[in-house]
């Protein structure tokens, strides 16, 4: 099958050992560099577009027309497969390249992966972790098992925090347990209880800011129609419908359902 690069890359591999092979030898016999030079702009060519038969004339220019032919028909170096000229030369360039950037993306989320698990590692437990190099490795592995690995560690860091051991009351687990005997997994699948989150100080005083406002607003309440509105702002048709503190709360402004829903309540 026909194959070009969807990498950026402006160049590719080039062998030094490429005159040595037996169809390259054949062109440079009856065809001298002229043809080596053509050979390399077919490759140049076919890195980025694919080349049909009857398009030869688009690798250089309609006087080489011939001689393009004749390299990619004669010298056993291109077939044509699913209409389109073919070279495992340019195949196995492109398998390399994309290797090479595959790993080259590993290496930076690995980075980053590494980076993260620091600095959220500092957050919960107000240091650094000290990692040896196995347990730098365990978590590389971690990185490629585990989807969205770094968006977890909040969680998991959060649930470490609260593990306590009762048959060992002065052993605190942190970094270098999570790191083994697969007890990162383990916090993953829930086997330490369900996963917990960090509120930060921020959000923390967001919420009790909001828990006041609310509670002013409900203060301020002295009518049925302020109540509908109260009830319209902060709450939705299904919470009237199964909370009982809403419930208790539409008996006393002597409000129905209808009412919630007439002045713009949401439903779901």
């Amino acid at each position: 099958m026909a194959k070009t690069s969807p990498l950026r890359e402006n160049y590719f591999p080039h062998d030094y050992s490429m005159r040595e092979r037996k169809g390259i030898k054949k062109i440079l016999r009856d065809m001298g560099y002229e043809g080596y030079g053509i050979y390399w702009a077919i490759l140049e060519f076919m890195f980025r577009d694919e080349l049909m038969p009857g398009e030869e004339s688009l690798v250089i220019n309609e006087e080489y027309t011939d001689k393009v032919k004749n390299v990619l028909n004669n010298y056993e170096l291109f077939q044509i497969e699913d209409g389109c000229y073919v070279s495992e030369r340019i195949n196995e360039n492109i398998e390399y390249l994309e290797k090479k950037s595959e790993q080259a993306t590993d290496a930076v989320n690995i980075r980053w992966v590494l980076s993260d698990f620091d600095k959220q590692y500092k957050k919960v437990f107000g240091q650094e972790p000290i990692l040896s190099a196995e347990e730098i490795n365990t978590l590389k592995k971690y990185y490629k098992q585990i989807p969205d690995l770094r968006k977890k560690y909040p969680a998991i860091f959060a649930t470490l925090h609260s593990i306590k051991f009762d048959t060992k009351m002065f052993f605190t687990p942190r970094a270098n347990w999570l790191l083994k005997d697969n007890n990162l997994l383990q916090i993953l699948n829930g086997q330490y209880g369900e996963l917990k989150t960090i509120v930060s100080e921020n959000d923390k005083k967001i919420a009790q800011n909001t828990k006041a406002l609310v509670k002013k607003e409900l203060e301020s309440i002295s009518s049925k129609e302020d109540a509908i509105q109260f009830a319209v702002k902060h709450s939705s048709r299904a919470e009237l419908e199964t909370s009982d503190a809403a419930k208790e709360f539409m008996n006393t402004w002597n409000f129905t359902i209808q009412d919630f829903v007439k002045a713009g309540g949401k439903n779901g």
